[in-house]
């Protein structure tokens, strides 16, 4: 039997089939798949209930999984691999439910959004229903408003960016039942910051943002990656990627559907979508450049959602000034390398 020598180490024909063999499990083990919600129940449930998400590739230790129910964080109570019980929590918002494995850092997405229920339920909603409104101070004309728990202590906190100030301002929720109150915090983004997308980023549990600069000093994507503890806000420095000309709006989607969450900018200048793939790690950010897709002129606003139930979520904007809408259908084997336009 022929022997063969590899640093100083002898093999027989045998000895080395099984050492291939061994390396391919090596490789196996270390490979990790994305989650996948394929269905929750009940659909629409209030805070306090119990919700239970069907998929795979769930981690099996109870505290690893981080679930969202669009703003807020709920409490997982088990966990299975194909099988996770969480809590609604209060600040719960109409959205898909996320689920992090925090084992693997690899996330996803629910298909349906899921519907919380206040109570007591009415048949209809009248001025009566509503209190008059209370005024909060922002920084220097604020373009565009967001909602997540960037604290993590279970209230939804409102995040907005200010196009002349320079700035993302996050209102800290500090609101007690029947008593609305926030605290503020400012952080420096680019020139002309026009609107602000949040999503865990890096694969760490907490939701991190995105302010596109549409300034001609700027044209960038400001990416704060959260350092925040409970009742305390902060962010390490941006991180800026350049865009097309005049970006204006942006959306945050798992495009590849590899389990982290992409970023699509919108530059109305030049009537195109900028796609930056995700290759973040835990504590840091990492994106590459995907393709710049057309989308024509006047494209005003941006969406991320799987239309055709495939799988693979497309891409979505309104053209203001041909009175269009566009929707870039995701057609390729090979999520995020192919979008086929429509209409």
């Amino acid at each position: 039997m022929k022997t063969f020598v590899y640093k100083d180490l002898k093999f027989d024909g045998c000895s080395r089939w099984l050492m291939t063999i061994l390396l391919i499990c090596i490789s196996l083990a270390g490979y990790a798949q994305a989650p996948v919600i394929t269905s929750f129940s009940p659909a629409s449930a209030k805070p306090g209930d119990a919700v239970t998400l069907t998929g795979t590739d769930f981690n099996t230790t109870t505290t690893n999984n981080i679930v969202f129910f669009g703003a807020t964080r709920g409490t997982v109570t088990a966990a299975t691999a194909t099988s996770v019980t969480v809590t609604v929590p209060t600040g719960a918002t109409y959205a898909p439910i996320t689920l992090l494995n925090s084992g693997t850092a690899l996330a996803c997405a629910s298909r349906s959004p899921f519907h919380p229920v206040y109570t007591p339920a009415k048949a209809g909603i009248s001025s009566n229903d509503i209190s008059s409104k209370v005024d909060f101070s922002t920084a220097a004309q604020p373009q565009q408003v967001n909602i997540g728990d960037m604290d993590g202590d279970g209230k939804p906190d409102l995040v907005f960016v200010n196009l002349n100030s320079e700035s993302v301002t996050v209102l800290r929720n500090t609101s007690s039942s029947g008593s609305m109150s926030f605290s503020a915090s400012s952080f420096t983004t680019g020139v002309g910051p026009y609107d602000v997308a949040i999503g865990d980023l890096d694969g760490d549990g907490k939701l991190d943002l995105a302010v596109v600069n549409s300034s001609s000093q700027s044209y960038t994507v400001s990416m704060f990656r959260n350092t925040s503890s409970s009742g305390l806000v902060s962010f390490a420095a941006p991180i800026n990627y350049g865009t097309g000309t005049v970006p204006t709006h942006l959306a945050i989607g798992d495009l590849d559907v590899d389990g982290k969450p992409d970023v699509a900018v919108l530059n109305i200048g030049s009537g195109t979508i900028s796609v930056f793939r995700n290759q973040s790690t835990i504590g840091s950010f990492s994106m590459g450049a995907g393709p710049t897709l057309s989308v024509g002129t006047g494209a005003w606003g941006i969406e991320i959602g799987d239309l055709d139930n495939d799988g693979k979520p497309e891409l979505v904007t309104v053209n203001n000034n041909s009175n269009l809408f566009s929707v870039l259908r995701n057609t390729s084997s090979k999520p995020y390398r192919e979008f086929r336009r429509k209409g």
